[in-house]
């Protein structure tokens, strides 16, 4: 019997807690991002994300999972369309398996609606959103 596992299998955190919609993603201020409060364009917006690998050890055997969140150059990031650069990717303070992936939102980004997608080394997500000004 083979398995095929994949590395990653992201999904963003999104307000309406189904995936879809608005994410889940804060500004540098740590401010939620809705549509009476829309990130700018060449702001930082943080967006939690689960199935990039835990980044804590389960049952502290270390070395299962992985410890450390993958590096930003293996992720990629577009918002509405166009580059989002990675700035960071961290592990969560509040949950082991959420990682925080920090973009650059792009200068030429529209105001209103826009699609986040996200592409690690072996799957894509872009059913999340994000309200730009």
């Amino acid at each position: 019997m083979w398995a095929f596992v994949n590395q990653t299998a992201i999904g963003v955190w999104t307000q309406s807690q189904t995936g879809l919609g608005d994410a889940y993603a804060e500004d540098s201020s740590s401010n939620l991002l809705t549509l009476a409060n829309p990130v700018a364009p060449g702001a930082t917006l943080n967006i939690p994300v689960n199935g990039l690998g835990s980044q804590s050890a389960p049952f502290g055997i270390s070395g299962i999972f992985g410890s450390t969140p993958p590096a930003s150059s293996s992720i990629t990031v577009t918002i509405g369309g166009l580059p989002a650069p990675v700035t960071a990717i961290a592990p969560s303070p509040q949950n082991g398996a959420v990682s925080i992936v920090s973009v650059t939102v792009p200068a030429a980004a529209t105001a209103g609606d826009s699609i986040i997608q996200i592409a690690g080394v072996d799957s894509t997500t872009a059913q999340a959103t994000v309200q730009v000004k």
